[in-house]
């Protein structure tokens, strides 16, 4: 167990749920979440400690969420970058995983989750967002800083290195100034780049071309064979407890063999 990952969520606005019966929820995903049936033998899983219903409906995209006891820069400069134009934002999303055991060891309650139809899902390179490969050649990192080479490492140099302030708003103005021009240029004396590109190229880094984040909708998820990455899902979903969820699946299997 590696506990730099085990990170929880701070509600900046809570998001809007619904906690549903059975027969409530049988409606919902009949009505609205069919595409999900694809998933319903692998389905997304997302451990919670503020919800122990059985059932509940969650819309995710209605509020606004930051990572907790950690710095929050990634979720803010992927939020704001025109390389994620039509993705769910992460701070509007419930961060998930593809596998059950990986959920286990956040220590809260299973549920697995089910996407309205049409809701699209992010989805990491790796098992956690932490471990994502981040490579930024303009600025030299790869051979200045011989242990920056994931996400967590770029979090803990822009803080503790840069001392970038962490809403991107405050980022754009600090790098602006005097002050950032100074640590730049002693960082990275061998950059290829100015200070005033430096947005820019942190972008770039965390862009899905570069950093292999994927797009993928229901069906996608459900054919690609992933089983262990993280995923972001910023639409309404329903999510089964995972005692309601073996209940459900037994139910479906019934069928099927009638």
């Amino acid at each position: 167990m590696r506990a730099y990952e085990f990170i929880f969520e701070a509600e900046i606005k809570p998001y809007e749920y619904e906690n549903l019966d059975v027969g409530s929820a049988v409606k919902l995903l009949n009505k609205h979440c069919k595409e999900s049936l694809a998933l319903i033998f692998k389905p997304i899983w997302r451990s919670m400690r503020n919800h122990k219903e059985p059932i509940v409906q969650i819309d995710p995209s209605t509020g606004i969420r930051k990572s907790q006891n950690t710095f929050n820069y990634y979720t803010e400069i992927m939020d704001h970058s025109p390389d994620y134009a039509g993705w769910p934002k992460r701070s509007q999303s419930l961060i998930c995983t593809l596998d059950k055991g990986y959920a286990e060891d956040y220590g809260g309650t299973e549920y697995a989750i089910f996407p309205y139809n049409g809701v699209k899902i992010g989805v990491c390179p790796k098992v956690d967002i932490w471990g994502t490969e981040i490579t930024v050649p303009e600025l030299g990192l790869e051979y200045s800083h011989k242990n920056y080479k994931d996400m967590r490492d770029l979090n803990r140099f822009l803080h503790y290195t840069l001392h970038l302030p962490e809403t991107y708003g405050a980022m754009l103005r600090y790098v602006k100034t005097p002050e950032f021009a100074t640590t730049f240029n002693y960082c990275f004396a061998n950059a290829r780049a100015k200070p005033s590109q430096f947005m820019d190229l942190l972008q770039k880094a965390l862009s899905p071309a570069r950093a292999g984040f994927k797009l993928l909708s229901i069906a996608e998820l459900a054919n690609s064979g992933l089983d262990e990455n993280e995923v972001w899902v910023g639409g309404p979903v329903v999510a089964l407890r995972e005692d309601m969820y073996q209940k459900f699946l037994k139910e479906i299997m019934k069928g099927q063999q009638q």
